[in-house]
């Protein structure tokens, strides 16, 4: 289904209050299933590239924004297929996205979306053979829980992978500054709503991305593919 044409339907919805109790809707009939078809092949992509480039088997795999754990359980799916011994590390409010403000506001994104409490997500990894022993799940909104005494508490190393599913322009400042002192050469980025509000330059996570190389002008990124209509892998090449 082409995406101008969802952005049409769901056009018409706003109009009649309705897009919410429809998003709501379909979410819940979906099931554990990725957001996106196209999040099977990007993270299978991932891994591929990060077994070509040695940094699978010196890191470990993060995700910020984990909504039912779908796209958690299925990277340690595929690492158990490479015979990786890494750890998965889950953050995410569990209350949904926080209210969006400033930048943030009018545009695809509202206060609670994609919400799925701890104990759910803990289902969905447990019923469908997680190892949890492996799986760390942190609670909490971003501004709260990356925060430097999370190094030490959960013993942080550097990340061969990381998915950044966090939707809006705020909460991708707060994992960047995060994730800095955890990238290493060949670190995979896959950001999951580079195309998210249009595409403009100056919202969401391009923005996001922009300012924070412009302050850190040493870490450098390259382009690698993209997925689906929404997302973009990097791969970083300095730091």
């Amino acid at each position: 289904m082409p995406y101008w044409f969802i952005k049409l339907v769901f056009s018409i919805l706003k109009i009649f209050h309705l897009d919410k109790r429809f998003d709501t809707l379909f979410w819940k009939l979906k099931g554990f299933r990725p957001s996106s078809r196209w999040h099977r092949q990007a993270l299978e992509k991932a891994f591929d590239y990060a077994m070509r480039l040695g940094v699978a088997n010196r890191g470990d795999y993060y995700e910020f924004g984990i909504y039912k754990g779908y796209c958690l359980w299925y990277a340690g799916t595929i690492a158990r297929k490479h015979g990786l011994r890494m750890r998965f590390f889950g953050f995410d409010s569990f209350a949904g996205i926080p209210k969006p403000t400033g930048i943030d506001a009018n545009g695809d994104f509202y206060e609670g979306q994609f919400a799925c409490s701890l104990s759910n997500v803990r289902h969905n990894l447990m019923s469908h053979g997680a190892d949890m022993s492996s799986i760390t799940l942190v609670k909490g909104y971003f501004d709260h829980s990356l925060v430097r005494r999370a190094y030490t508490k959960y013993q942080l190393k550097k990340i061969a992978i990381a998915l950044i599913d966090c939707d809006l322009y705020s909460s991708t400042n707060s994992v960047l500054e995060f994730v800095k002192p955890l990238l290493q050469k060949h670190t995979i980025l896959l950001f999951d709503d580079w195309n998210s509000f249009d595409a403009d330059e100056n919202r969401g996570q391009r923005r996001s991305l922009r300012e924070f190389l412009e302050r850190n002008p040493t870490i450098k990124l390259e382009k690698g593919y993209t997925f689906g209509w929404h997302g973009l892998a990097m791969r970083v090449i300095a730091l």
